[in-house]
Parts: C-alpha cells; structure tokens; sequence
C-alpha cells in the first residue's frame, strides 16, 4: 500500500503550509466564504468529506467509550496508588484539628470553638470523601480485572 498523503483541509478549513489549497465544487477554496459556505452548497466533497463518509457508509465502528469499558484511566490510576499516604495526610489533619478544638484556653471563646469546631468538621468530611473514593476506585479497577 501506497502512504496517504497529508491532509489539506480539516473539516473543509485549509490546513496552512499544507501546499495544496483545498477546492469545493465552485472551484473557490474550501473554507473561503466560511463554514456556511461550504455547507450551503449541499455538495459532500465541499465539506472536505467523500460521498461515502457523508452518507455514513465507509465510517469506521467504534467501541464502546474508553470511559464505560470499565478499568482505570492512567490518572485514576496514579490517584488509587497514592491514595493511602492522602488518607494519611487528611486524618492527621483532621487530629491536629480536634486538637485544637480541645484546647482548654478557647473553651469560653464561644466564636473560636465554632470556628475550629467547623474547621474539625471539614477536616472529616475531607477523610471520608477520600475513603469513599478509594472504594470506588478499587471497585472500578475490581471490574476491569
């Protein structure tokens, strides 16, 4: 088999320094009069698409997305491997957080306990989000196996 030859013209926009101008049927350049221009002349070769890929024949089938064939994506990934040491980091967050939510000198601060109290809370809430995503990622590497 013959190499093809590089594209001129990528959905009917000439390609710059591709060498060759791509021409619609009225013998303008493809692309000159805008994307309404080519689409008005009704005409599959002055989109920069044969006939067969105009009316669908001739298209390639394609698979299901890579994100439903299940499995993990490079970065989740990346993310299950090191999910144990951001756990670690959130829960010694969150203790440093009760900590200082227990310190005996804000007890009668009712506006500091609140804040560190809802600082504790965010802390938690930031542990079990990362437990929960751990999970899903472990089911989702479970399945693809």
């Amino acid at each position: 088999r013959a190499p093809k030859a590089p594209p001129t013209a990528v959905r009917g926009v000439p390609i710059a320094g591709a060498g060759v101008p791509a021409v619609g049927s009225g013998g303008a350049a493809v692309g000159s009069g805008g994307p309404a221009a080519a689409r008005s002349t009704g005409d599959a070769t002055s989109t920069g698409r044969s006939k067969a890929e105009s009316s669908g024949k001739g298209k390639p089938k394609r698979g299901k997305p890579k994100s439903d064939q299940g499995g993990l994506r490079s970065s989740e990934q990346w993310e299950l491997d090191h999910m144990d040491e951001a756990i670690q980091e959130a829960e010694a967050e969150l203790q440093r957080r009760r900590a200082a939510l227990a310190d005996p000198s804000i007890a009668t601060d009712h506006v500091e306990t609140e804040r560190r109290w809802q600082e504790a809370e965010e802390a938690r809430k930031a542990v079990e989000a990362l437990y929960a995503r751990w999970e899903e990622l472990e089911a989702k590497a479970a399945a693809s196996s």
